[in-house]
């Protein structure tokens, strides 16, 4: 397998709108009574790495 396929085979396609809205950063509510306990995880799609921008806040 080439490099170029290992590349497009770990970045996973998404059919309609991404639930990162292209920012990179999924919104998640993990107890949905206390919306204080809200957390950013980095998309697969479009942050597969997890990177933050200089300055990037992400809540």
């Amino acid at each position: 397998m080439t490099q170029a396929a290992k590349d497009r085979a770990g970045r996973p396609q998404v059919e309609g709108a991404c639930r990162c809205g292209g920012s990179g950063w999924i919104t998640e509510c993990l107890d949905p009574d206390d919306p204080t306990t809200r957390t950013a995880r980095n998309c697969p799609g479009h942050n597969p790495n997890g990177s933050m921008r200089s300055g990037q806040v992400t809540a």
